[in-house]
């Protein structure tokens, strides 16, 4: 049996949303482990500056405001912890058939699936004339 428009673009809306989902799992994937191998740039500039202050009696400050904050809150130690617990394309999709609804219309377009709005056109009714009035001296 043919598949109607209605259930081709709930499969065309769900591939797409799919897809996005994937992609900006794949960069906060990437962004998380940025933010793990910044932590640890920073520990290692914390040591040098540490040693530093031993060796010639200065007093420069080891970190950042920000860099201290993360450090204490142990961001690094969390987002490795929630890497470490999924992984890339772990919820694994199984395509069941769409059931036909609508009377197998498509639905209207909406801007959450990054479909141009198709605006009906409004009639509108003529605008209308004041009566002609003639005046004849009389």
């Amino acid at each position: 049996m043919a598949r109607t428009a209605y259930q081709k673009q709930a499969d065309k809306r769900t591939k797409d949303a799919l897809r996005l989902r994937a992609r900006f799992d794949g960069r906060l994937r990437k962004a998380a482990q940025q933010l793990m191998a910044a932590v640890a740039g920073t520990l290692d500039a914390r040591t040098r500056i540490n040693r530093i202050n031993a060796l010639y009696g200065v007093d420069i400050s080891t970190e950042t405001l920000l860099a201290h904050d993360v450090r204490v809150a142990d961001f690094s130690g969390q987002l490795a912890t929630l890497l470490g617990q999924s992984a890339p394309g772990e919820e694994v999709q199984l395509f069941n058939p769409t059931p036909n609804g609508n009377d197998g219309l498509a639905l209207p377009t909406e801007a959450v699936f990054g479909e141009a709005l198709v605006l009906e056109p409004v009639p509108m009714e003529a605008p209308r004339r004041p009566p002609v009035v003639d005046f004849i001296d009389g």
